[in-house]
């Protein structure tokens, strides 16, 4: 667990306040799809809604820019 709080800490120096939120959605991604290679549970459509979440967020926010 403390790994996960130093990769936090880490992407939080580096992260602009405007980009959090595309930060949070490729997180919560990289979870499910951690998630779903260590189980046999299908993920498959939470993992297609946040991958098209964070192209459609990415977007949005550099769009304007």
């Amino acid at each position: 667990m403390a790994s996960k709080k130093k990769k936090s800490s880490a992407n939080a120096l580096s992260t602009l306040p405007f980009e959090r939120p595309i930060e949070d959605v490729r997180e919560r991604l990289s979870e499910l799809e951690a998630l779903s290679e260590r189980t046999s549970q299908d993920l498959s459509e939470e993992i297609s809604f946040y991958r098209e979440r964070l192209n459609r967020l990415t977007d949005e926010v550099y769009t304007d820019l």
